[in-house]
């Protein structure tokens, strides 16, 4: 019976050592304090509590200013409870508090303007002014004329109701307003003046020219179907007789004597005829 008591009493106190031996879970230090944050807005802002075991704080903020508006903000804390012992749950709290202070946004902004220019051009056309006689009903544009040719001069006119002294000409053009003879469209004449006003003295073809032909070794002859009709032989239009059949050498010529040479020396057509050694 002692051996069974005593038995009895070693269980007992083995039952008491095991269980006293036992850990025991860890609690949270306390419950988690409401604090007042006074938050800067941005993406996200990390809080350590620093309780045991760690707990994450994510702060999440959702505020939006516009110009000078004062809001009430609220902000969303999601706490993710981390266990460092012997934890087999993971609490998730969350928590809604109001911000007690009431932060005041000023927002200044600059407007950045392109200005926009609008450029107005005024072309201004230079014309040359060209210089016409005014002519009215009432008058008449009359050209100085002093040699009663017919034919004014043309830079010197008079605008009249009928011709007065020498503004008597109704034609403009003379050349030369002292011989009667010179006046546009007369004939011109191998006379040593510009007949007809056309810049040139005793042209070709002018009246009283001569035909000169070609004679370019100036041997007295030219060739016969060259020649001009000139007051006066001009550049190598020199030779008033025709027939020459080589105008390259002096030594052939029509009327030459003839050499036995093998050249038609007088231009009748024949080679070495009547030939003198």
């Amino acid at each position: 019976m002692k051996k069974i008591y005593l038995f009895l009493i070693a269980f007992v106190i083995s039952i008491y050592i095991l269980n006293s031996c036992k850990p025991k879970p860890i609690e949270p230090a306390g419950p988690i304090s409401k604090e007042t944050f006074t938050v800067t807005p941005t993406s996200t802002l990390m809080v350590d509590f620093s309780q045991t075991p760690t707990n994450t704080y994510t702060v999440t903020t959702d505020v939006s200013a516009t110009s000078t508006s004062t809001p009430k903000d609220t902000y969303t804390f999601t706490s993710t409870h981390t266990a460092t012992e012997r934890d087999t749950e993971t609490p998730t709290s969350t928590a809604t508090e109001r911000n007690t202070e009431t932060p005041t946004y000023t927002e200044t902004e600059r407007d950045t303007i392109t200005p926009t220019y609008t450029e107005t051009f005024t072309t201004v056309n230079t014309l040359t002014p060209t210089i016409t006689p005014t002519v009215t009903s009432t008058c008449q544009i009359y050209y100085k004329d002093l040699d009663g040719d017919g034919y004014g001069v043309s830079n010197e006119y008079m605008c009249l109701t009928s011709p007065s002294g020498p503004y008597n000409a109704i034609l403009s053009g003379d050349c030369d307003d002292s011989n009667a003879q010179i006046y546009p469209g007369n004939t011109e004449k191998c006379n040593g003046f510009d007949d007809n006003c056309d810049g040139l003295v005793d042209g070709e073809n002018s009246q009283g020219c001569l035909t000169y032909f070609r004679d370019y070794d100036l041997d007295g002859y030219g060739i016969l179907n060259d020649s001009k009709c000139l007051c006066s032989p001009y550049g190598h239009y020199l030779a008033s007789q025709a027939g020459d059949c080589n105008d390259s050498n002096a030594q052939i010529y029509p009327g030459n004597t003839e050499k036995c040479n093998g050249i038609d020396d007088n231009c009748d057509g024949l080679v070495d005829n009547n030939c003198t050694p």
